[in-house]
């Protein structure tokens, strides 16, 4: 008798306590992205989402195509829920009284461009109207299942090595440029080391450490790049820790393997004795030269043929160097050490190297001109207010005067 009094008295008290947790809920307010871009100016919504509102459109469209309209749930395909009388419009009413409505794939897409951009997810949480803790959830699903999505742009050169019309396309792109004296060039290769923070425990204990700390003297994954004439990232590896030689990160690689049996093919275009169709890629002196891989004479004296011929190599391979400078400058989150789990650094990494192809393919079908300036604005006033101490603002941009005061 007596423990069914207490078992009575418990199932009231927690009955008590769930009606106030309910009565104090906060129902989070969605907000529509369309009605978010009307407040924008054009240059505002660059700046924030590193694309204009006609390449953010096009993007939703070429992941809502692919993933379908259900997991993508699009605006207007809630406004169609909200006002239908089926049992699945009837749920979605519910779920908007209670929690305030499913997340639309247009809000999702924004709120992770604004995160890889530099933002603080507390901040895009209470702009877009989502719970903090969400939106790391939010921002982890949309990279791995959508931005990486070859349908946005592939990386596969490893795959292409056969085709010889494609491999003469790129080589084409080096040879109308402004340094047209190499012919067959199908990439530059460099490697880019992106600063990791691995978690207290692996610091504390000193376990797994010493091959991710980078010769700069931070923690870092080696990422090889593969880029096209036009900056576009045509392969990658990202499998190497922060202190392993680039030469060695890239042997390590599939490519590496494939590039090695395909000069001792006889029948392949990359063949090392077929000199009057060659093709290569060409590196620095990180790298060890081979038939496939053409890197610049070590020492050469100026004025001498060896001093020309590093000229016209450096003017080509310097479209690497650009490639990961506009990569930095755009997506803000490298500005900082990545601090996810190794598995998801990959993921961030390649999302932002499809992005990244996916906007200048843009860019280079609109004939739009764009500027990365804005985004080295941003950087730089980021650095200069760390350096002072001063705070740093996710969606302030002040000049940076400010700081030097």
């Amino acid at each position: 008798m007596i423990l069914l009094t207490v078992v009575s008295d418990s199932m009231v008290l927690n009955s008590e306590s769930l009606s106030k947790a309910a009565k104090d809920r906060i129902i989070m307010e969605r907000i529509e992205f369309s009605t978010l871009s009307q407040r924008l100016k054009d240059d505002q919504f660059h700046l924030m989402f590193r694309m204009d509102r006609e390449c953010f459109q096009q993007l939703c469209s070429i992941i809502l195509k692919k993933v379908g309209e259900k997991n993508f749930k699009p605006e207007s395909y809630l406004h169609r829920l909200d006002s239908d009388s089926s049992r699945e419009g009837n749920i979605y009413r519910a779920h908007k009284k209670t929690s305030g409505g499913y997340i639309s794939g247009e809000i999702k897409v924004a709120i992770t461009l604004r995160i890889l951009a530099g933002a603080s997810y507390l901040d895009v949480g209470c702009i877009f109207g989502v719970h903090h803790q969400y939106v790391s959830k939010i921002f982890l699903e949309v990279v791995t299942e959508w931005f990486c999505l070859d349908e946005i742009s592939p990386l596969g050169l490893d795959e292409t090595l056969d085709d010889e019309n494609k491999l003469l396309e790129i080589s084409s792109q080096f040879v109308n440029g402004k340094c047209p004296s190499f012919t067959g060039i199908i990439g530059a290769l460099d490697g880019w080391l992106v600063r990791i923070r691995l978690s207290a425990l692996r610091r504390m204990l000193k376990v797994g450490t010493g091959g991710y700390w980078s010769r700069k003297g931070f923690y870092a994954l080696n990422v090889q790049v593969i880029v096209d004439k036009h900056k576009r990232v045509l392969w990658r590896s990202i499998n190497s820790k922060g202190g392993e030689h680039d030469s060695k990160a890239f042997k390590s690689s599939r490519l590496w393997d494939i590039l090695t049996s395909k000069a001792m093919d006889p029948n392949s275009v990359l063949n090392q004795n077929r000199f009057q169709l060659k093709f290569y890629l060409i590196a620095d002196l990180a790298y060890a030269l081979r038939s496939f891989l053409i890197t610049p004479y070590p020492n050469a004296d100026s004025g001498t043929p060896e001093d020309a011929f590093n000229y016209y190599h450096s003017c080509n391979r310097i479209v690497v160097e650009c490639a990961f400078g506009e990569i930095y400058a755009r997506w803000g989150i490298f500005w900082r050490p990545l601090q996810y789990s190794l598995k998801e650094h990959k993921h961030i990494i390649d999302a932002t190297f499809r992005l990244h192809n996916y906007l200048v393919n843009y860019r280079l079908s609109t004939k739009k001109i764009e500027s990365v300036n804005m985004f080295k604005t941003e950087l730089i006033t980021y650095i200069c207010r760390q350096a002072h101490g001063c705070p740093v603002g996710v969606f302030h941009h002040p000049d940076i005067n400010e700081c030097n005061g």
